[in-house]
């Protein structure tokens, strides 16, 4: 009997193709200084073997968990001691280092890029990384920091950029610092700035149980595909919990007012909606979280909604991720 179409895909040679052959995927990297600090947070959440550090300062390197991998770039020229906020020595660093970093993805998928904008090694290097990404064939989503308001020079820099490399990349998700001045003015100075380090931290936390982590609704890397194609260029993250069933009507507010939402998710060209919750909730209440999460984004939008129950106990009743791509945004505004 002849072999079937799916047979020849299936059996290459008489021999099996193994299930890791097919796997989607990612890679989690952290760029410089701002970029090393996030990811080092993840190893706290258990997430650390498809981590990567990378910067040009070895103590900062050294400091890193260490589960994550980490790669010290631009040694014979800034001899470890970082970059020192020079962005076209990061950039050249970067130039010289690619064919050895590029070692360090096989085979990845979607490659996540985490940093700080208006510095040296992640703001110079940034661009020729997501370029080379590119040329091997990775979809690169890049989350980035701006600065505060009154560090001027710096921030239009980082403006700039940011708009420079939502044209390179698949998208670009923004945090701004300034943020913090008008949600967490009460809190120490010391604690401020680790609120959106964990913001970040908890965004690439469920990209990784997204994709890497056995749920009950699972998203493939077709349906990312699918969304970055129709979502380029800028993207927004917002999440949201509530503490019981009788609160599910708040869920939209806690999502409309998410304080680091930059952008508008009614003009979302694509989303990603994540549901976690413990095995109890009922599928009526499921379905309305996705759904409140979904609201006001175009009927023409591409979505895709996982679903993962949580057997261990949780302090919430349900909690959304949601992040919105192609979304506009006036960077100039910012």
């Amino acid at each position: 009997m002849k072999s079937t179409a799916v047979e020849e895909l299936l059996y290459k040679d008489k021999k099996d193709v193994s299930f890791s052959d097919v796997t989607f995927k990612l890679k989690i990297i952290g760029l410089g200084g701002c970029g090393t600090n996030i990811v080092n947070r993840l190893s706290s959440l258990g997430i650390s073997n498809n981590v990567i550090a990378i910067n040009t300062d070895a103590l900062q390197l050294n400091s890193v968990s260490s589960g994550v991998r980490k790669f010290l770039i631009g040694k014979n020229i800034t001899r470890g001691f970082g970059c020192g906020g020079n962005p076209e020595l990061g950039k050249r660093v970067m130039e010289e280092s690619l064919e050895s970093l590029i070692k360090l993805l096989p085979d990845t998928d979607l490659s996540i890029i985490v940093l700080g904008l208006s510095g040296g090694t992640g703001h110079g290097g940034i661009i020729p990384l997501v370029e080379k990404l590119k040329e091997i064939g990775n979809d690169v989503i890049v989350i980035a920091t701006i600065p505060f308001k009154i560090e001027k020079s710096k921030r239009e820099v980082a403006k700039k950029k940011a708009q420079e490399i939502a044209d390179k990349a698949d998208s670009l998700i923004l945090f701004d610092n300034q943020v913090l001045v008008e949600t967490s003015a009460s809190l120490p100075i010391s604690n401020s700035f680790y609120v959106i380090d964990e913001k970040i931290a908890e965004l690439l936390n469920a990209f990784d149980s997204i994709f890497n982590k056995p749920s009950l609704i699972n998203l493939d890397y077709a349906d990312m595909k699918a969304l970055l194609t129709k979502g380029r260029g800028f993207g927004s993250y917002a999440s949201a919990s509530i503490p019981k069933h009788e609160e599910m009507y708040r869920l939209e507010e806690k999502l409309s007012e998410f304080p680091l939402l930059l952008g508008n998710r009614q003009t979302a060209k694509a989303a990603l909606l994540y549901l976690t919750s413990n095995n109890s909730i009922p599928i009526a209440d499921a379905i309305k979280a996705l759904e409140i999460s979904a609201r006001g984004i175009p009927e023409s939008a591409e979505v895709a909604f996982g679903v993962d129950l949580v057997g261990s106990p949780i302090n919430y009743y349900a909690k959304v991720f949601a992040v919105y791509f192609g979304t506009e945004l006036d960077i100039s505004k910012l």
